[in-house]
């Protein structure tokens, strides 16, 4: 176990206290996924593992773009999804995206989301890693982290989170 502290975080409505995450291998439900991506490899990573873990359960793998500080271009966005081609399990949806974390939240909420899938760099402080840990700390849903290497970790909030009685918390780490 590790213990790691938290990077300085953007000021959110949502994050009144601290939140403590916990690090652990993917469980629980994957019937609508959401990928947030930003067209590089880490992204397309991200959507394979996605695509990879669907099972008929799975209904949805929505792909959603984010547009912080550049212009989309849905053409852009087509281009990239045409390279996962058709998928018999589940239906991969793209979107563009240009709110703030606060609304992102609010959409996956809406949406029903159950697992976030974020593909991070190998630098602890890549981009993909800090938007993981600030939607694990704002979303009600898991956040797995999808590394250039393995073990694909998932990012769960401690707060609420209980084990079932008599066991253990197995194969965690808080961060």
């Amino acid at each position: 176990m590790t213990q790691r502290t938290p990077a300085p975080a953007r000021a959110s409505s949502a994050e009144t206290q601290p939140v403590e995450l916990l690090s652990r291998e993917p469980k629980g439900s994957f019937a609508n996924v959401l990928v947030p991506i930003d067209l590089s490899d880490t992204s397309e990573r991200a959507i394979r593992w996605a695509l990879k873990q669907s099972t008929p359960k799975t209904k949805t793998i929505r792909v959603l773009m984010l547009c912080e500080d550049r212009d989309c271009d849905a053409s852009d966005l087509v281009r990239f999804l045409s390279r996962f081609g058709e998928q018999p399990r589940a239906l991969m949806h793209g979107q563009l995206f240009s709110g703030n974390e606060d609304q992102l939240c609010a959409m996956i909420r809406e949406e029903g989301i159950d697992k976030i899938v974020v593909g991070v760099g190998d630098e602890p402080s890549s981009e993909g890693g800090a938007l993981a840990q600030r939607l694990a700390r704002m979303c009600p849903c898991g956040v797995v982290m999808v590394p250039r290497r393995e073990p694909v970790r998932e990012l769960v909030r401690t707060q609420g989170f209980t084990a079932p009685r008599g066991k253990p918390l197995e194969d965690s780490s808080p961060l």
